[in-house]
């Protein structure tokens, strides 16, 4: 899913895409947890949850896109807060990253 840059109406660069996140982000004493909500479509509402994360780490932390997802790939805990099977309805998938002494470090 893209969006257009407000500033220019064209594909927002990476900068520009890593600040526009759709969902809250909720804040525990061990994760920061992103969210990806989804009407009918639990695949999907995973793809979001991940890209919010990604757009995390790259817009507070300065990862590359490339780094975020290989960071999520082996520190992200991914799961469902809300689901139906069938796809009926509103699904609702958060990914959990970490809080880890190295990497990353608190909001900018």
């Amino acid at each position: 899913r893209q969006r257009r840059s407000q500033k220019s109406g064209t594909e927002p660069t990476t900068k520009e895409f890593a600040y526009i996140l759709e969902y809250p982000v909720t804040e525990t004493a061990t994760h920061w947890i992103t969210h990806g909500v989804v009407t009918e479509n639990l695949a999907q509402t995973t793809v979001l949850a991940c890209e919010e994360a990604a757009k995390l780490l790259v817009g507070q932390w300065g990862f590359a896109i490339e780094q975020a997802f290989c960071f999520l790939s082996v520190q992200g805990n991914l799961g469902w807060c809300q689901s139906c099977h069938p796809d009926r309805g509103t699904q609702i998938a958060k990914m959990a990253v970490p809080k880890l002494p190295s990497s990353p470090r608190p909001f900018r």
